[in-house]
């Protein structure tokens, strides 16, 4: 739920307000989220390159379950939030959406994914760690299964290179990283894909 706010501040009706106000907060929405905080660290970087040091053909994955996060009903997705640690060039990044035909295991076979929808951001430049929200509409239904995909096509020769960002904090799973030069051609969870600390900072908005 949308009811965490910075020390100092207390959440009424889904506002964050000063230090001594009371009320019940949620009314700004539901967030899915896996890991604890959405704090990029700069120092923790992964992914691989191609030989002129842009992006490959990339893709990190989250899969939420709408019944473990405590939604009964179907889930209306707004917007889908995710972590830059940096960005040199301006690649285009891909966002989908879908629901997954069977609990996730190891790996995501895409047969299994339902398409929602789709929609693409153009990150600018930057050195700094930081968020990017992206609007994009579908609906889970009860007791569904969401995948959202965070995608890089490849960028030889565009001189573009994307880095997604990750925490350090702890995440309730793994997850997923697709990535043929990586040695990773199908969609594996990070801990089985060697890069176990790669918390991808992912999280999903949308009412109930």
């Amino acid at each position: 739920m949308s009811e965490t706010c910075p020390d100092g501040f207390t959440c009424m009706e889904g506002v964050c307000r000063t230090e001594g106000a009371s009320g019940v907060c949620g009314a700004g929405g539901t967030t899915l989220r896996q890991t604890v905080d959405d704090k990029v660290e700069s120092s923790l970087k992964f992914g691989c390159t191609n030989n002129d040091d842009t992006t490959p053909d990339t893709s990190w994955y989250r899969v939420f379950s709408i019944a473990e996060e405590g939604i009964s009903g179907d889930f209306d997705i707004e917007s889908v939030r995710f972590g830059v640690c940096s960005t040199i060039g301006t690649p285009d990044v891909t966002i989908k959406i879908g629901t997954l035909a069977v609990a996730p295991g190891a790996m995501l076979d895409p047969t299994d994914i339902t398409p929602l929808g789709s929609a693409s951001a153009t990150i600018q430049p930057t050195l700094i760690p930081k968020l990017i929200d992206v609007p994009i509409t579908g609906t889970v239904p009860a007791g569904g299964q969401l995948v959202v995909e965070v995608r890089t096509a490849d960028q030889l020769g565009s001189g573009n290179q994307f880095t997604i960002g990750v925490t350090a904090a702890d995440e309730e799973r793994p997850a997923y990283l697709r990535a043929a030069l990586c040695g990773t051609p199908n969609a594996t969870q990070t801990t089985t894909a060697g890069v176990p600390d790669a918390h991808v900072v992912l999280t999903v908005t949308g009412s109930r």
